[in-house]
């Protein structure tokens, strides 16, 4: 009984390493979760990306519009960086390279009250 126990253990294990593999260090993974993000957030919008999540990453027409806020279009984004190193509570870039950056804000409502 225990070794079946331990046998279950270990192939989840090898499964749940194969995913953060898939995800984090292929192109797929990263269609995946862009595809992912701009699902759960309607306002944005990235037409192409290339690369992997850890490690190189291009990123074409980005465009974030939130209802309120501010709004930023971004040309191409182009990064190369080291994830792991957040686990030690540092965010290491090789290069960050950010081209046709604009931020828009959002106008104000004004709200006006009547009083009797």
């Amino acid at each position: 009984m225990m070794r079946r126990i331990a046998y279950v253990f270990l192939t989840l294990l090898l499964i749940s390493i194969a995913g953060i593999y898939w995800l984090t260090a292929t192109q797929s993974g990263l269609d995946f979760v862009l595809k992912q993000a701009q699902q759960q957030l309607p306002e944005l919008s990235v037409e192409s990306g290339e690369g992997q999540l850890a490690g190189r990453l291009k990123l074409k027409n980005i465009q974030y519009k939130p209802d309120s806020g501010m709004q930023v279009e971004l040309q191409s984004l182009d990064l190369d960086w080291l994830p792991w190193a957040l686990l030690s509570g540092q965010l290491l870039m090789n290069q960050l390279h950010l081209s046709g950056l604009e931020l828009t804000a959002a106008q104000e409502e004004k709200i006006t009250e009547e009083t009797d």
